[in-house]
């Protein structure tokens, strides 16, 4: 095998390789709904659309009306998810509606479902900080909680098509590298140099392995009850003792751990486990 047929079959592979983890790519860029979907969903938008605006419009005058509409059309753009139209813009018009309407529980949710979709997008993350910020209960993150935000905190800082580029170009370096150690240019093939590159390019796909994971992790839940609940020590309102001195308010973020008839155990971010009725929450 020559040098150019080397390189043909390196470019090969990259393709190939490359093809694979783009088509994996989550989320869309626009509104766009499923070829299939017929026309109930575009009046499904266009009646949350048409909802938040005149909301808008009558904010500053009537309080109660705009309030209303906001939950309306948070409502719809909560159904636009519900029947499979999975778009972080839309998930941000959403979390803006409950907030406006004043639900923090919902919000939080769409936020969430949103981050999701666009982990490192700027708007997402701000909006989802302010949300946070309105909850009415400070749960401060365990260690595990706290080391898988340090390990995800890279999405805000280095776009994640840079990181599937850096895990490409190892992939291509490594396998020339491998190749020419079988060719008359085998002097051009540095093992020092591929442990290094092979260490990066395993440390970069490591990243996007463990963002893809903790993305689409099982079990993570928000509370939407509009008044809180009470969480129990076990699964029974009138055997067990509530667990903590204050109910559960909306926007709480848990994980569910365990489900029995009508009640799950949960997780906090701050490791306390207790149970709370399945109607309380809402799954992301």
């Amino acid at each position: 095998m020559n040098g150019r047929e080397v390189t043909r079959l390196c470019w090969l592979l990259c393709v190939v390789f490359c093809t694979a983890a783009l088509s994996a790519e989550p989320g869309s860029t626009g509104y766009e709904l499923r070829p299939d979907s017929g026309s109930n969903l575009e009046v499904l938008l266009d009646t949350a659309t048409r909802k938040f605006d005149h909301a808008v419009e009558l904010l500053p005058d009537d309080r109660l009306a705009a309030t209303a509409l906001f939950r309306e059309a948070g409502a719809a753009y909560t159904a636009l998810y519900d029947r499979g139209v999975e778009n972080h813009r839309l998930l941000l018009n959403a979390g803006n509606a409950w907030m406006l309407a004043g639900d923090v529980g919902h919000a939080v949710l769409a936020y969430k479902r949103a981050e999701r979709l666009r982990p490192a997008d700027t708007h997402v993350q701000a909006s989802l900080a302010f949300a946070r910020s309105r909850v009415a209960m400070d749960v401060r993150p365990d260690r595990a909680a706290q080391f898988k935000a340090f390990v995800l905190s890279w999405r805000g800082l280095v776009p994640r098509p840079l990181v599937v580029g850096v895990v490409l170009t190892g992939y291509f370096v490594l396998w020339t590298m491998a190749t020419l150690r079988f060719t008359p240019w085998r002097r051009y093939s540095r093992p020092r140099w591929a442990i290094a590159i092979g260490v990066v390019t395993i440390a970069a796909l490591g990243l996007i392995v463990f963002d893809q994971r903790l993305r689409h992790a099982p079990g993570e839940a928000v509370i939407i009850a509009p008044a809180g609940v009470t969480a129990r020590n076990g699964p029974n309102e009138a055997v067990y003792d509530p667990a903590f001195d204050q109910p559960l308010p909306p926007g709480v973020e848990v994980r569910v751990l365990e489900s029995r008839e009508s009640w799950l155990r949960v997780r906090l971010l701050d490791g306390r486990e207790a149970w709370v009725p399945e109607h309380s929450l809402e799954p992301i």
